[in-house]
């Protein structure tokens, strides 16, 4: 009784078919190039077209999300390092919704840490 063939060595012959055509100088099948319509239909390449578009847009906006958030932290940081050259700071203070008063920001060289 013949053996059952494993779903490997059909594999295996088909490869050494292939080492015993390229010894023997048989080229056919190495170095084939088909061409993109014959795999990809132009209504599929649309789609995956306006995939790709849709997947560029959002890696944009998030961009200028973080981007955003650089430039808040930045700003930040430049506040922080020039509060303390002054003790006080006269400013308009918000009155309201569409109100200003002027004020005065003391005690700018201190600066409070919370610790969680």
């Amino acid at each position: 009784m013949r053996e059952r063939e494993s779903p490997s060595q059909p594999a295996r012959a088909a490869v050494v078919e292939r080492a015993r055509a390229a010894a023997m100088g048989d080229d056919r099948g190495k170095g084939t190039v088909t061409p993109l319509a014959e795999t990809l239909s132009e209504a599929d390449a649309a789609v995956v077209a306006r995939r790709v578009a849709e997947a560029i847009q959002a890696q944009r906006q998030q961009l200028q999300t973080l981007q955003g958030y650089h430039n808040d932290n930045r700003a930040l940081c430049n506040v922080l390092v020039q509060l303390p050259d002054l003790v006080s700071y006269d400013i308009m203070v918000p009155f309201g919704k569409a109100a200003f008063m002027p004020g005065r920001l003391i005690h700018t060289n201190e600066f409070l840490l919370r610790f969680f």
